[in-house]
C-alpha cells in the first residue's frame, strides 16, 4: 500500500515479524489494503539481512540494498573507503541488487562529512542502478538536493526515484516532480507546518507515506521508536491536508506505491 521505511538497520524488523504476519491489513469499507514494508539498508550487513527478511516475510517486506552516507559518521577511519574498499563495495552491492526489490537508502548529507567519499558512494550505486532500470531507488537528500540533481544528470537513470522524507524547498519540489520523481512524508508531517504546506503543493500522483521506523520522535511517543503501524496516523494526516476522505487517500497512495514499485498486482485483497 504505502512506504514504511525500516531505516536504521534491517535487523530491527525482526521485532515486527509476528505483528506484521498477524496484523498486516488496514480495513476499508470495500475490503482491505495491505501493509507493505519497504525496508531500506545502510550498509552491506543490513543489505544482506534485508534480503533474508524479504525471503522470510515474502509479500510483506520488500528489501532494498545499499550504502547510506551515514556510514561515514559511524566509521572512525576514512581509510576504510580506499579505492580497493570502494571496489569491494561496488561488487558486493551489485550482486545483492540482483536479488533486491530496490536500491536504497543512498544519497548525500553534509551532516555526515567526507562529501567526496559520499559522492563516490552515490555515483557507484547510481551506476549499479543504471544497469538495472527495473528496480526503484530510494534517495536520502537532506540539505543536498541540488548536488544530487547535478550527479543524477550525469547518468542515464531510467529507474523510478523516491526522495524519501523530502524536506527541501518549493522550487526543489517543483523541479523534482517535473521529472516524475516521487517524494514521501513521514511522522514529522503530523506536527510540521512546513511539511504540511509542502504536501499541499505536491503532485498527488507522486506522493507516498512512510514512517522511517525505528526513528524516535519524542514529541509523539517519548523514547519509544516509531513502528510501521504509525503509517496510518501519517496517512490520516495526509488525508486531512489533501482534503480527501481516508479511504480515497489510502487507495491513491496504494496506486502510487504500485507505480513506484511497478507492481504487477494490486495490494487490495
Amino acid at each position: 500500500m504505502t512506504d514504511c521505511h525500516a531505516h536504521m538497520d534491517a535487523s530491527l524488523l525482526s521485532d515486527f515479524r509476528t505483528s506484521i504476519l498477524n496484523s498486516s491489513r488496514f480495513a476499508l469499507s470495500d475490503g482491505y489494503a495491505k501493509l507493505r514494508v519497504l525496508s531500506n539498508s545502510v550498509d552491506v550487513r543490513s543489505s544482506r539481512k534485508n534480503l533474508e527478511l524479504g525471503k522470510e516475510l515474502d509479500g510483506f517486506v520488500f528489501p532494498f540494498v545499499g550504502i547510506h552516507p551515514e556510514v561515514l559518521k559511524q566509521n572512525n577511519s576514512v581509510s576504510d573507503y580506499s579505492e580497493t574498499k570502494l571496489e569491494f563495495l561496488r561488487i558486493t552491492i551489485a550482486d545483492l541488487a540482483q536479488h533486491a526489490s530496490g536500491i536504497g537508502e543512498i544519497g548525500m548529507d553534509p551532516a555526515y562529512g567526507y562529501l567526496e567519499i559520499q559522492k563516490k558512494l552515490l555515483e557507484m550505486q547510481l551506476a549499479i542502478a543504471e544497469a538495472i532500470p527495473s528496480i526503484p531507488l530510494c534517495i536520502h537528500s537532506r540539505n543536498s538536493v541540488l548536488q544530487i540533481f547535478d550527479i543524477l544528470s550525469t547518468f542515464s537513470i531510467r529507474n523510478r526515484i523516491l526522495f524519501h522524507w523530502f524536506s527541501g524547498s518549493s522550487s526543489e519540489l517543483s523541479q523534482m516532480q517535473s521529472k516524475g520523481h516521487f517524494i514521501s512524508f513521514g511522522a514529522a508531517l503530523i506536527y510540521s507546518g512546513r511539511l504540511q504546506n509542502m504536501l499541499s503543493q505536491s503532485d498527488e500522483s507522486l506522493i507516498m507515506a512512510e514512517t522511517d521506523s525505528p526513528l524516535v520522535f519524542r514529541s509523539l511517543l517519548g523514547d519509544s521508536p516509531v513502528t510501521p503501524y504509525a503509517l496510518l496516523s501519517v496517512i490520516f494526516k495526509m488525508s486531512q491536508i489533501r482534503r480527501m476522505n481516508l479511504q480515497d487517500m489510502l487507495v491513491k497512495l496504494e496506486e502510487n506505491t504500485n507505480e513506484y514499485l511497478r507492481a504487477q498486482n494490486s495490494l487490495r485483497v
